[in-house]
């Protein structure tokens, strides 16, 4: 008798691989993982200034769940989702995305200028995308990333978003 969780039907246990709030690198799956599943939330856009009393926020960075295959040996790169740096001028900086190049990434917030605040980040995904909104992202402590992703306030800059890959190769 085999157990249906044994042999090549059955998948592992998903574990924790990848934790990062900002920088760059290459993550390398487990030799037995077959799927990663993927949160990411950009870094928020740094805020601009303006001679006015207006504020010109930076734009907040998306935030989405993301699910692929993979074949080993597999590695890609990744980016962590870095707030973008108060302004240089009058506009803020652009937040960082987070994602594993090419499968997926959620788009840091634009940087605040001038004229105008900075506009929100986008998904964009080879595989299955669930676009997460910004109640559902504050539910999620448990990443220590509790309301990430924001764009900075007037001349400020943005909170860092976040990247966690979990592969099934547990068992």
């Amino acid at each position: 008798l085999t157990a249906a969780s044994s042999g090549t039907a059955g998948g592992g246990t998903y574990v924790l691989r990848l934790t990062a709030t900002s920088g760059d690198g290459t993550y390398t799956a487990t030799p037995t993982a077959t799927h990663i599943h993927a949160y990411g939330v950009g870094g928020g856009g740094g805020g601009g200034t303006s001679p006015s009393p207006n504020i010109r926020a930076g734009g907040s960075g998306a935030a989405g769940f993301f699910t692929f295959p993979v074949t080993a040996p597999f590695s890609a790169s990744w980016t962590g989702g870095q707030g973008g740096a108060g302004p240089g001028g009058y506009s803020g900086q652009s937040g960082q995305p987070a994602g594993i190049s090419p499968h997926f990434s959620a788009g840091g917030g634009q940087g605040g200028s001038m004229y105008s605040p900075g506009g929100a980040g986008s998904n964009s995904a080879a595989g299955t995308t669930t676009t997460v909104s910004q109640n559902q992202t504050d539910q999620l402590e448990f990443t220590g990333v509790y309301n990430s992703g924001q764009g900075g306030g007037s001349r400020g800059p943005a909170s860092s978003g976040g990247l966690f890959a979990w592969d099934n190769s547990g068992n």
